[in-house]
């Protein structure tokens, strides 16, 4: 019934050269809250120059996190989850590579 999760960026701000937190809303099942995705640099490197696309001559590696409370988007609730034993914490990790000059 709802196959997609969104986030929306607001505004991204330094934390230093190889961190960033984005800020903006994240929706599940039509839920729609405000998070902070901090996002670490991995590394950059270039490419070799049989893998290059179009003038994409660099590629860089970048992790993405941030924790959630599932119970804020209505995950996991119903008649079974009152006698399950489940954690509210979820960990959302983002593996990124991006291409570019």
């Amino acid at each position: 019934k709802y196959p997609t999760i969104s986030f929306a960026s607001e505004r991204v701000e330094a934390v230093s050269e190889t961190e960033w937190v984005a800020h903006g809303n994240l929706t599940i099942k039509d839920v729609t809250r405000p998070i902070e995705l901090r996002i670490e640099k991995l590394g950059v490197m270039e490419l070799p120059e049989q893998m290059r696309r179009g003038d994409a001559t660099k590629v860089g590696s970048f992790r993405a996190r941030t924790t959630i409370d599932r119970n804020d988007y209505n995950v996991g609730t119903g008649s079974w989850a009152e006698t399950a034993v489940v954690g509210g914490d979820v960990e959302i990790e983002i593996l990124i590579e991006a291409r570019g000059n």
